[in-house]
């Protein structure tokens, strides 16, 4: 795991963690803000997808098809929390996407049944990779002294 992917695996984490660390009626006010990251995707692995070569006296025909990833990752998009003192705002967890890794192979395309002409990346499997929490932001309430 690159120290890329950790760190970002550890901004993911932690405002998951933060309902389990703090008392369930905290009305303090967190005083955050959210900065989105955008969704993004990455191709993991290649496979060669072939070709074709028809030799004949006199006539010659090859063709290369193209490549596919292994797989793609796609990562939504999400939010980090961040702190900003005096905001007057609070961070509210009010949901989750998934990160998914799509697994590719290789599907020949046929002239007639029998001719492979060309070929596309066909998504054939699934995983999920991650949980990336949603938020929102809820303006804090502001307290009054009590008159006894």
């Amino acid at each position: 795991m690159t120290s890329h992917s950790l760190r970002r695996t550890l901004l993911v984490l932690f405002p998951l963690l933060l309902p389990a660390i703090a008392p369930a009626q905290d009305t303090v006010c967190k005083h955050n803000e959210l900065r989105t990251v955008a969704a993004s995707t990455e191709s993991v692995g290649h496979q060669d997808c072939g070709g074709i070569s028809i030799m004949a006296p006199g006539v010659g025909v090859v063709a290369n098809f193209d490549s596919c990833p292994s797989a793609v990752i796609f990562i939504p998009p999400y939010h980090e929390v961040l702190s900003r003192p005096g905001s007057n705002q609070t961070a509210i967890a009010i949901g989750h996407d998934t990160s998914l890794r799509i697994y590719h192979r290789c599907k020949p395309e046929h002239l007639l049944w029998f001719i492979p002409i060309s070929s596309s990346c066909d998504p054939y499997d699934r995983e999920v990779t991650g949980i990336y929490p949603r938020f929102r932001l809820d303006t804090c309430e502001v307290r009054k002294p009590r008159k006894d």
